[in-house]
């Protein structure tokens, strides 16, 4: 958990929101479903519960092996359809 010492509240809504999304992700990421379907969630819940926060999404939301090398397959885009394992 992070702490946040003296931060505005919006600071405060926007790590919120931040961690909220983590959690969504990380429950789409389960074994055969599509690494696309991992930006379509984030898409459509920052649509739906922060859409402020939509225009600050990133094309990648980063990469699925969590190593540091990067193979375009298995980065968390909206045009990967690779299958989580």
């Amino acid at each position: 958990m992070t702490c946040l010492r003296h931060a505005s509240v919006q600071v405060e809504t926007t790590y919120m929101a931040l961690e909220k999304l983590k959690a969504e992700c990380l429950a789409v990421m389960q074994a055969g479903s599509k690494l696309a379907d991992v930006h379509e969630k984030a898409t459509s819940f920052l649509n739906k519960r922060y859409p402020h926060l939509v225009a600050h999404l990133p094309k990648s939301l980063g990469f699925s092996l969590g190593l540091d090398f990067k193979d375009a397959t298995f980065v968390l885009t909206a045009k990967v359809l690779k299958l989580c394992e």
